[in-house]
């Protein structure tokens, strides 16, 4: 490497960054395209992985954990059935990794709820729901008011109920332990609910333990089979899944249909993978533009500098230092504008995530990767303008 080499090199970088800081704001603007492009790139792949993150998070803490256990042992929607044995709640809390159980059905027929033992004619029509305390705890309820029917108000078929808030609030019930009529018969309101974390409609519904209702209304039929809710601890919901039926019915375990929770890592990646989609091809589409507008610029630059270059290569430069220098010119625009972008995506991760009160998670090799797919951007961009530049005539450069 001979000493004039290194001195033509030398110039040729010094002549690319004295460029660059001859028109500053023009510079600035030039990046600003493959800034935002790459800030796009960086924010997408923080906000999906942060996206996911969460989503296994809030599933894994709520949906993850709750088994449906449905009863498929009816031949025709007309018939009466009931294919879970007495003993259905015991059977499964034996199984590892069962927090709560218990089983509802829809009574069919609509009732008149009122205050006080009046006629059947007058007050709200209501939904009921037949329950045993099992399932109200698996719902993971929040009280205005009471609670749940206890053991010994359910064993002796006690007129005890339990309102939703919808209910409540309709009839004017704001306290537990006074009583409500349904149809005439009057019950006792062991609790007001305020809110559950699964199975919303029971707010807008009275609930009544599933031993009273089966002897005042009857047992459920196949138009409205009794359902079983498991809650499991985190992580045992599918190995719970795949023991119900047969700890339930060894004889016939076909007669009930167990409902696993998705697998949550699939449901992140589905997400996820839909969100970063969308938001790539917006990413792409900014980065486009960018390079765009930085080969534009370069192309205005290099009819600017015609005499530059004519005189440059009158001095000796060859068409290779020429177009070096605009390329180094359009990789330094593009890296810096990379850096910049990478700042304001990371900035636009951990912003999101604090307003969504979520945990920011990027992987650092994104953020050091994004200089580099500036530059890239840069010299893509630069490839024409610098190979224009390098085959400027010098002797009609300098003619002008």
């Amino acid at each position: 490497m001979t000493k004039r080499w290194r001195q033509r090199w030398r110039a040729v970088w010094t002549e690319a960054l004295a460029s660059l800081g001859q028109k500053p704001g023009r510079t600035v603007l030039t990046m600003v395209g493959t800034a935002v492009g790459v800030g796009c790139f960086v924010a997408v792949v923080g906000l999906t992985s942060s996206a996911a993150a969460q989503i296994s998070t809030d599933f894994s803490r709520d949906t993850a954990t709750v088994v449906h256990v449905g009863d498929a042992g009816a031949s025709s929607a007309a018939d009466t059935v009931y294919s879970f044995p007495d003993n259905a709640e015991q059977l499964i809390k034996r199984l590892h990794g069962v927090q709560t159980v218990g089983v509802s059905w829809s009574v069919g027929a609509s009732l008149r709820l009122s205050t006080g033992v009046e006629s059947s004619t007058t007050g709200t029509l209501v939904s009921l729901i037949a329950a045993s305390g099992g399932y109200i705890e698996s719902l993971l309820p929040t009280w205005s008011s009471g609670g749940v029917y206890n053991q010994f108000q359910q064993d002796r078929r006690l007129p005890v109920v339990i309102l939703g808030a919808g209910v409540a609030r309709q009839a004017g019930v704001s306290r537990a332990g006074g009583w409500v009529s349904l149809n005439g018969l009057p019950f006792q309101v062991s609790g007001i609910l305020a809110n559950v974390d699964a199975q919303p409609e029971v707010l807008s519904a009275v609930i009544m333990p599933a031993t009273t209702a089966w002897d005042l209304y009857g047992p459920p039929v196949a138009s409205t089979p009794a359902t079983m809710i498991i809650r499991t601890d985190i992580g045992a919901a599918q190995q719970v899944s795949a023991e119900a039926a047969r700890q339930l019915r060894p004889d016939n375990p076909a007669v009930i249909a167990v409902v696993p929770p998705p697998d949550p890592p699939h449901l992140a990646t589905v997400i996820s993978s839909s969100m970063a989609a969308l938001l790539f091809g917006l990413a792409g589409v900014t980065i486009l533009i960018g390079g765009a507008a930085i080969a534009n610029t370069t192309l205005v630059s290099v009819m600017e500098r015609v005499q530059e270059i004519g005189l440059r290569r009158a001095l000796g430069a060859s068409p290779i230092h020429i177009v070096a220098q605009f390329l180094i010119e359009t990789v330094l625009i593009g890296a810096v504008a990379g850096l910049v972008g990478a700042s304001l995506g990371l900035v636009t991760v951990i912003a999101v995530a604090l307003r969504l009160s979520w945990t920011a998670v990027l992987n650092p090799s994104v953020v050091l990767l994004a200089p580099a797919v500036g530059a890239a951007v840069g010299l893509l961009a630069g490839l024409y303008p610098a190979w224009k530049a390098g085959h400027v005539d010098p002797i009609q450069a300098l003619r002008r």
